[in-house]
This record gives structure tokens, C-alpha cells and sequence, in this order.
């Protein structure tokens, strides 16, 4: 199954990265963005790992030992990586 990311969610992992290099180094940036990263394409392989979504038809991976969440919809042929936020955001 194909893993598509959205421009938000693109958009969500670069100032995630961004804040996360300013704040605690490129080494841990990185080490965030690889975990994000992985947890989306684990999708792949396990379509529905995630719980329900707060939002209608979608579902959500937490993230073990960072405090995001990434927001996501399944269909027929792709998994759509809506967003990736905060556990403390203010969801849209």
C-alpha cells in the first residue's frame, strides 16, 4: 500500500524539525524526523495499527517516546498521512 503525505503533514514534520533543531540540536532533529518518518510508512505493512481518530475517518499512531501524534485516513489503494501534531496542539 502507498503512503502519501499530505502538504500539511510535510509541512508539520519540517517545523517539527526546524523547532526541534533549534531547541535540542540537529542530532536529535534528525532522530525525530526518522522516527515520524518510520512510524508513517509502518503503514505499509499495518494499514489500521492506529486508534480512532478524533476527527471522522481517521486514525492516529502516537508516538512512543515523542510527544506527536501523526493523523492519517486509509483507502483502497493509499494511506493518506494527514497531519502530524502535538499531543499539547490545538487540533483543527
Amino acid at each position: 500500500m502507498l503512503v502519501r503525505w499530505t502538504k500539511p503533514a510535510a509541512d508539520d514534520l519540517s517545523h517539527i524539525c526546524d523547532y526541534t533543531e533549534e531547541r535540542f540540536g540537529s542530532l536529535q532533529a534528525h532522530l525525530a524526523a526518522v522516527a515520524i518518518y518510520n512510524a508513517a510508512d509502518s503503514l505499509q505493512q499495518m494499514p489500521c495499527r492506529g486508534r480512532a481518530g478524533r476527527e471522522r475517518d481517521t486514525l492516529e499512531i502516537v508516538m512512543s517516546g515523542l510527544p506527536f501524534v501523526v493523523i492519517y485516513r486509509g483507502g483502497k489503494d493509499a494511506i493518506e498521512i494527514v497531519r502530524i501534531l502535538h499531543c499539547a496542539q490545538q487540533w483543527p
